[in-house]
């Protein structure tokens, strides 16, 4: 995959007129390469590693991206990881600065895994 470039996303296909429906094919086994690739940085709170806040702080920070029009379509991804049984940080890829977030660039090489089931299989996809 090319530097700051992203598997193709189908935004068509949208039952709930939220988010596009997830297609892993394309996504599975992919070596992203981000060199000073802009993200937006939210964090959430969770009890155990299971999200209690997430909604709201997707919609607000969404809300940001789309305000300053700083959202693209055709390159876009959400990359999360849990800093805490307490706490997870997540990161919306954006073309430019967004008022009132926290920017991050990130640079380096990034391998993707799709899992798909239960949340509590998790365990087995880690090993």
């Amino acid at each position: 995959m090319e530097t700051n470039q992203l598997p193709a996303y189908d935004l068509s296909d949208n039952p709930t007129d939220c988010c596009p429906r997830f297609n892993p094919a394309g996504w599975d086994d992919q070596d992203l390469h981000f060199e000073n690739k802009l993200f937006v940085r939210a964090k959430t709170r969770s009890v155990f590693h299971i999200p209690v806040n997430m909604g709201s702080v997707f919609e607000k920070t969404w809300a940001a991206i789309e305000a300053a029009k700083a959202d693209n379509e055709d390159n876009m991804i959400i990359m999360s990881r849990d800093l805490s049984p307490w706490r997870s940080e997540h990161l919306f890829s954006v073309d430019k600065t967004v008022p009132g977030q926290e920017s991050v660039m990130l640079t380096g090489d990034f391998h993707t895994k799709v899992f798909e089931g239960p949340f509590r299989d998790a365990p087995k996809w880690c090993n």
